[in-house]
């Protein structure tokens, strides 16, 4: 079935990355690479506004096949949320987070929301109470919706709440907002508001040990370790909870 991001994430899918101009290839440690089962579906959703005629486009989506050895599977982790309300001439701040299952190591962190988005931080809570941060973006500009590739991966343990706090102007202050006369919920459209975040991540104790030639398994090392492949790293988070039809309908 076409799902959204956020829905393919929570139910174990992988989010590969997005596209703006001016974006770079996602790079993945070494040792690392995105595992693609047999029989999956990639899914890419393009958005075209504002044609006055048919046109056609053709679209190429380019990946570098692993070749060596290969560790770590690079996974996904993040939130996507639609409890946003930002009245006329207002702001809008949300706080939502997940519980991560597994000791991670955080490689990147990206964020998407509309115009009136205008800030978020992704922190790292330890289950100790201390924190982490993984990314603090004081001036989000939705026509540069970067992939922030961390300089220095965090690793945080089990338990590790993933925290995000994003910011939304709705007013005249905000060139950017199509109308601060209007009030504005959670959709798909550009009138409308989204948050839907997302880091890359893998398993921090992970030692696969795999030959890999061109993208295929060949073998293994000697000194590999069997690992468990989790679908799912984190719980859900509690403002994940609109009916089933919003969810399919909820595009972008």
């Amino acid at each position: 079935d076409q799902v959204g991001i956020g829905d393919a994430v929570m139910k174990g899918g992988d989010y590969i990355g997005s596209y703006l101009p001016g974006a770079r290839p996602m790079r993945y440690p070494e040792g690392a690479a995105l595992f693609l089962p047999k029989g999956s579906v990639i899914q890419i959703q393009m958005h075209y506004v504002g044609q006055d005629e048919a046109i056609t486009d053709r679209v190429k989506f380019g990946v570098k096949l692993a070749n060596g050895r290969v560790d770590k599977i690079v996974r996904t982790c993040g939130t996507d949320d639609y409890a946003i309300t930002i009245e006329p001439n207002g702001t809008f701040t949300m706080d939502t987070e997940v519980t991560l299952n597994f000791p991670l190591t955080i490689l990147s962190s990206g964020a998407h929301m509309h115009t009136r988005g205008n800030a978020y931080t992704t922190t790292a809570i330890l289950p100790d109470g201390t924190s982490k941060l993984i990314a603090d973006i004081p001036l989000y500009n939705w026509n540069w919706q970067s992939n922030y590739e961390l300089a220095e991966p965090v690793q945080v343990p089990k338990g590790t709440k993933y925290h995000v706090r994003a910011f939304w102007d709705n007013t005249t202050n905000n060139p950017e907002a199509v109308d601060p006369n209007a009030k504005v919920t959670y959709g798909p459209w550009t009138e409308n508001e989204m948050l839907t975040t997302w880091s890359h991540v893998v398993l921090t104790d992970e030692k696969l040990g795999l030959k890999v030639e061109k993208g295929h398994m060949t073998g293994k090392f000697p000194d590999a370790v069997d690992s468990v492949h989790p679908a799912i790293l984190q719980t859900l988070p509690n403002t994940f909870n609109i009916p089933k039809k919003t969810q399919t309908e909820a595009g972008d």
